[in-house]
């Protein structure tokens, strides 16, 4: 594949990431109305999901910069 379109999908990844941990705090009124009730466990997981494409996206950008040939000396 494309070193180019790595780089974008890193970029996408990383971007879905973080908007992925910003939703629930962003969201928390309107679903604490909705559901009734608080659901603490699920924000978490939202920001461990979020975290984990963070983590996924910056791979992929530094995999496609050469960061971890760096790291090999």
């Amino acid at each position: 594949m494309n070193k180019k379109v790595v780089y974008y999908v890193g970029c996408v990844v990383l971007f879905l990431g973080l908007f992925w941990m910003m939703l629930p705090h962003v969201a928390h009124g309107a679903a604490v109305e909705a559901v009734g009730g608080e659901h603490e466990e699920s924000h978490y997981r939202d920001v461990f999901n979020g975290l984990i494409g963070v983590l996924i996206g910056l791979g992929l950008i530094m995999y496609v910069n050469g960061d971890f040939d760096r790291w090999k000396k």
